[in-house]
């Protein structure tokens, strides 16, 4: 056999909300046990835990195709929640749409840098660290 030590968790087997982010994992994965996870970091303030709901949420959707649109589409206090998780990842989408929309001449540097809630320096720094050019007049 082997020499390491290990240890088989039989997820469906462990009760009570503190268990609910290992019930998750599986598939058909149970929406009640994913509102607890996701109510878990309601308050959460260090964007290293936030990053991993985030990440296990990915993976929550990946095994269970659709079930946070189930989840988003019942309950108002639940998809706010959920948008919590995922809001760095949607500005962040959002901020790269915006660069692109600049460097293809279609929106103005003034324009989109209002609607990122920066100054148009800072936009066109955060456009430059993330590899989009300003257009050059002709």
């Amino acid at each position: 056999m082997t020499d390491l030590p290990f240890q088989i968790v039989i997820t469906g087997e462990l009760e009570g909300d503190e268990y609910a982010a290992y019930r998750i994992l599986k598939e058909k994965a149970d929406i009640k046990d994913i509102e607890i996870f996701l109510a878990g970091q309601e308050n959460e303030k260090n964007p290293e835990v936030k990053e991993g709901y985030f990440k296990l949420m990915e993976f929550v959707e990946e095994k269970n195709p659709g079930i946070t649109r189930k989840i988003v589409g019942g309950d108002k206090t639940m998809a706010s929640i959920f948008f919590d998780v995922f809001k760095p990842e949607i500005d962040e989408h959002d901020r790269n749409n915006l660069f692109e929309y600049v460097q293809d001449g279609d929106m103005s540097i003034e324009c989109a840098a209002r609607r990122s809630n920066m100054t148009q320096d800072e936009f066109r720094a955060e456009m430059a660290k993330n590899g989009y050019r300003e257009p050059q007049l002709a």
